[in-house]
Formats: structure tokens, C-alpha cells, sequence
């Protein structure tokens, strides 16, 4: 709406709680021919109020902007997005056009499915590699550990943290905040009231060293261009959701970086869908994963550059691998320490031993994971019930 209207481009927006009053004035204006653009969300739309409204409107181009939204969340908690096809055939545009830059060939014969029904539309496939974003993914037993990590060890502000819930990226906004300032730190997500949103947005639009917690109702209708990080606290659901998330960095063109963080508490929730498998996939092969994911979108690179499974060893240095050292460093201290205190710690002790230098969180999800690989074990009878020891 902002960019629409500086460019000189009459815009109007629908949305609800409108009063009767504003949309008649913009129905009208739309008649006229004054107004030229005009916004909406799939929900709007398929009211009969609004529908009736533009009726008769001599609608020139309907366009549907991230259409693979139109499968991703239609067929799954926003099902407006599947009536739009009807709207279409409603209105009667003169013509109608839907954009994404993420979507594998199932995505497309979905989309395709659901707005033109039996047409056959005409498909315009450009590249969709984003040669400026570099990918790494990061293996780490307590992922607020290794984001602490990351931002202290170079990646580049302004940062997005995408997160999969609300209470996640409102959890990670308060855990930055404690050792970065509260100026510095913001969560955004579909939960905030209209004013807060407004505020959020602005305040990170103009900020150059600011971190945004948030889910993916960040981006849609937002554009940051110089967002040098994004990090994906939480896997996204499938590789378009990943895209769509790591596509919010480097929108000028210069260069920008991608990280996900994982660990095997993530395996289970994310491969119970086929699609959801595929990103597993791509945290956890050694291979390059700009090519892997070109090749999940039915498309081909020639060559990458930009990733840690082709990193050579000077572009290696980065804040991942000094994560990852870290970490394993951490890792090996905890065992060694028990290994040769056998039967007289418990996970309490350890806890307490860790908490000062990586805090309490991060130090309980240490010692669960290395219980879940089989490096330490609870011992469960006799007299030192309890207490932990190496395997």
C-alpha cells in the first residue's frame, strides 16, 4: 500500500471492521475508475457484502500474490484462500494472474486446481535460485545456545528469527532481550493487536542492528530489503515454507545468509508429512543444498558457492562452524567431567554447573540430548538412583 502510493497508484485497502459508510466510498471510487489498485485478503473476498460491492467493477487484472498460499494454508486452517477461484469466476476480471517464487511442481498443480479449475493456464517459470543467499545448517543440542552463539560470533544484522508459534517467537524475543536490550529486539506474529503490528513493522523497517523474532506472518505484504540473517529457529513445515522464509533476506541483491537450526527432537515432528521429510532431508545430507533445494522445486543450478557443504576452508570460518566447535567443546567437557565422576552428579548438579556459562535452558537440553544419543544414562536402581554416568 505504502509503495503503491508513492508511485503515484490511487490504492485502497479492504479489510474488516470497515464501517458501511468507507466501503460504499470505496466501491464507488472503484466504479469510477479513480481507484486503481485495491487490497484484500482471501477471507474479505469471500463475503457476499464485498463480492456484491465490486460486481459490474470492469475489474481489469486480478492478481494473487504468494499463490502458494493457496495450497499451503487452504487446504489446511485458512480455507477462504480455496474460494477464490469462485470469486474469480464471480468478478469476471479480464484477466488474472498468480505470482510465487516457492513452489514445487505439486504446489503449482494445486494452485493451478483451485483458482483456474479445468482452464488451462499459461506457466511462466523464471530461476528461482537466489544466488546471494548463502545456506547453512546447524546441528545443536540447545538452540537458544546456538543462537546466542551466532549473534555474538558475526551473523549480520538486521535478523529475522523465524519461529513455528507465536509463544516461540514471543519465548526467543525474551531470551534475546536479556543480553542484547529490549530496544534492539522485537516479536512479531497474527496475534498482535492492529497498533502493535503498525509499530513493529515500522520500528524494524528503519532499523540497521535490530533482531525480529518472529512467525510466518511476517512477509506477507512486508518487504525489508536489506535483512542480512535470517535464521530458522523451528524447521519449517516444508521446503516452499523454508524458501519463502529464507527469501525474506538479501531483497537488495547484496549478499545475505540462511541457517537452520536442528537437532534429532525436530526428526520426529517434521517427517510425519512426506513433504515436511524432505526438509529433514535437506538439514541432515551432505550435499549441496542450494542444488537439493533447486532440484525439490524441479529446477537446476550450475553451480553453488554459497553453502556450507561447498564452503572451501576459508569460507568455512563462519559463525556455524564457530558454533558448532563450541559446542561440541561444551559437549565433550560434560561427558569427560562425568565419565570421570561416575555415579556423583545428577542432572541437577550438572545443571547448575552449566548454567553461568550457557544458562539453565540450554544446559537442561544438553544433557537431554546427550541422554538421547546414548552418551550419558540415568542410572534407575540402587543407591545411586538417579545420578547420571557415560556410557
Amino acid at each position: 500500500l505504502r509503495r503503491m502510493r508513492s508511485a503515484g497508484i490511487e490504492t485502497e485497502i479492504i479489510r474488516g471492521g470497515q464501517s458501511r459508510e468507507l466501503r460504499n466510498r470505496i466501491f464507488a471510487g472503484v466504479r469510477a475508475g479513480r481507484i486503481r489498485c485495491l487490497l484484500a485478503n482471501p477471507e474479505v473476498l469471500a463475503t457476499k457484502a464485498v463480492r456484491d460491492g465490486l460486481r459490474g467493477s470492469a475489474i481489469s487484472h486480478f492478481v494473487i500474490d504468494e499463490a502458494h498460499c493457496v495450497s499451503e494454508w487452504g487446504e489446511s486452517f485458512r480455507p477462504a484462500y480455496l474460494t477464490l477461484g469462485e470469486t474469480i469466476r464471480e468478478l469476471d476480471p479480464t484477466r488474472t494472474t498468480a505470482f510465487t517464487a516457492t513452489a514445487s511442481p505439486p504446489v503449482l498443480a494445486s494452485v493451478s486446481r483451485h483458482l483456474f479449475g479445468s482452464a488451462h493456464p499459461k506457466l511462466v517459470v523464471g530461476n528461482p535460485d537466489r544466488a546471494n543467499i548463502a545456506y547453512y545448517a546447524l546441528q545443536s543440542p540447545s538452540k537458544h545456545f546456538a543462537l546466542d552463539s551466532l549473534l555474538k560470533n558475526g551473523a549480520e544484522l538486521p535478523a529475522i528469527v523465524f519461529c513455528r508459534s507465536r509463544k516461540r517467537a514471543e519465548g526467543v524475543a525474551r531470551e534475546l532481550m536479556l543480553t542484547r536490550g529490549a530496544r534492539s529486539v522485537g516479536a512479531y506474529h497474527a496475534g498482535l493487536e492492529a497498533d502493535e503490528r503498525r509499530a513493529t513493522e515500522e520500528w524494524f523497517l528503519a532499523a540497521d542492528e535490530a533482531i525480529l523474532a518472529a512467525t510466518c506472518a511476517y512477509g506477507m505484504g512486508v518487504d525489508k530489503a536489506n535483512v542480512r540473517t535470517v535464521i530458522h529457529f523451528d524447521l519449517p513445515p516444508n521446503v516452499e515454507s523454508f524458501l519463502q522464509e529464507s527469501g525474506r533476506a538479501g531483497r537488495d541483491g547484496r549478499p545475505a545468509t540462511s541457517i537452520v537450526l536442528w537437532n534429532e527432537a525436530d526428526h520426529r515432528p517434521i517427517c510425519e508429512t512426506e513433504r515436511g521429510a524432505l526438509v529433514w532431508e535437506y538439514v541432515t545430507r551432505e550435499e549441496c543444498r542450494r542444488a537439493f533445494l533447486m532440484r525439490v522445486l524441479g529446477a537446476e543450478t550450475e553451480n553453488c558457492g554459497g553453502c556450507d557443504c561447498c564452503a572451501d576452508d576459508h569460507d568455512r570460518n563462519m559463525p556455524t562452524d564457530r558454533t558448532r566447535l563450541a559446542l561440541q567443546a561444551t559437549r565433550k567437557r560434560v561427558t569427560r567431567h562425568i565419565r570421570e565422576n561416575p555415579r556423583r552428579y545428577g542432572e541437577t548438579q550438572i545443571v547448575d554447573l552449566l548454567g553461568n556459562e550457557i544458562g539453565e535452558l540450554e544446559a537442561r537440553e544438553l544433557i537431554a540430548s546427550l541422554r538421547r544419543s546414548g552418551q550419558l544414562r540415568r542410572i534407575k536402581a540402587g543407591p545411586w538412583r538417579g545420578l547420571l554416568t557415560s556410557v
